[in-house]
């Protein structure tokens, strides 16, 4: 089944002048170019009815399903184009309903590339069987941060060395198809500036394991990629302190519950606090009180407790709570916190 990755790709692709309204799709047409005396008329539609998504262009007068669409602009054969895009009403429908595009992206310019594959060109992982004492050098780097830091062996991780990310640790986001749809390139020592240097890319339409999660099962949202990885696949990020409630909307589309579980400190706290207070699915929402004063986020949740003992995923459903149980319990949690007690769920 194609994904949102896949739907959002090919039509900032192949379409301009791009509008949205209810389940209409309305722009300059891809197949004809639409006028050429009015670059400003855009007579391409696209209608998703609940069962099947057709298009038709007015100038060319050109219908059909989205798979001769796809067919026509990706130049195969319509059988080929139905193997790559069954079941894509479904996903054009969540497409055509986000609110994410009441924010008219379409109006900036596409990405510059539709992966970021071509990054590993620059990396090294470590299971190259290059033996100079370069990849030596880097891949040592890599094997200690993983150690460190716990990421299981499941998750690919990079070293760029060489290229604008050189030296910076690559941690990338995929999607269905295996292709690299986002990265964090993060500092291996202090002295590079800044901690973080991300690819130039729309992060407000990339949601980390959005392809993977089991519908039946609640999802936590957390604030950084690695916390994301220390859980699995029934997490993702806002990869950063800014939830908006389009994010949490595409969330809560592919799952029964979001639990909210950004960063034990200042700043997570006030993010979260925010979200209590304004966001318009608040009290929809359930969530994730630290037990421990002194642990950060879910990362450093993992590294400083023992695999054995622990389920970091159903740690955190243990420990979240609906709107006004939070309110009450994450002021008797920093009540208990003060005295170095630990706080449990009850």
């Amino acid at each position: 089944m194609p994904s949102y990755d896949f739907v959002y790709s090919f039509m900032v692709e192949h379409f301009e002048d791009v509008k949205v309204r209810g389940n209409q799709f309305k722009a300059r047409c891809a197949l004809c170019g639409d006028s050429a005396k009015s670059k400003r008329k855009a007579r391409f539609n696209l209608k998703y009815d609940d069962k099947s998504t057709v298009y038709h262009c007015f100038n060319c007068n050109d219908a059909g399903s989205f798979y001769k669409l796809y067919s026509i602009v990706k130049g195969m054969d319509i059988n080929s184009a139905y193997g790559k895009c069954e079941s894509i009403g479904s996903v054009f429908g969540t497409f055509l309903n986000d609110s994410i595009f009441d924010k008219n992206l379409f109006l900036k310019p596409p990405p510059p590339t539709l992966n970021f594959n071509r990054i590993t060109k620059d990396c090294f992982t470590e299971y190259n069987s290059d033996p100079g004492m370069i990849y030596e050098s880097y891949v040592e780097v890599l094997k200690k941060f993983r150690r460190d830091r716990r990421i299981s062996s499941n998750i690919p991780l990079f070293i760029a060395y060489k290229g604008e990310y050189k030296g910076r640790i690559i941690i990338p986001v995929y999607n269905v198809d295996g292709d690299i749809i986002y990265f964090q390139a993060r500092r291996t020592i202090e002295s590079i500036q800044p901690k973080y240097l991300n690819p130039d890319f729309p992060k407000e339409i990339v949601i980390p394991n959005f392809d993977f999660f089991d519908s039946n099962k609640p999802v936590v949202i957390v604030e950084g990629l690695l916390d994301c990885y220390s859980i699995g696949k029934q997490s993702t990020t806002c990869l950063g302190l800014e939830l908006e409630d389009e994010f949490i909307k595409r969330v809560r589309s592919k799952c029964r519950e979001a639990i909210i579980a950004l960063d034990n400190d200042i700043e997570g706290k006030k993010a979260t606090a925010k979200i209590i207070k304004s966001s318009r699915y608040n009290r929809e929402l359930k969530y994730f009180i630290m037990p421990y004063k002194n642990i950060k986020d879910i990362n450093e949740l993992l590294v400083k407790t023992s695999a054995e003992n622990i389920n970091i995923y159903e740690f955190i459903i243990d420990n979240s709570y609906n709107y006004l149980n939070y309110l009450l319990k994450s002021e008797d949690c920093n009540e208990t916190n003060n005295t170095g007690k630990r706080c449990y769920k009850h």
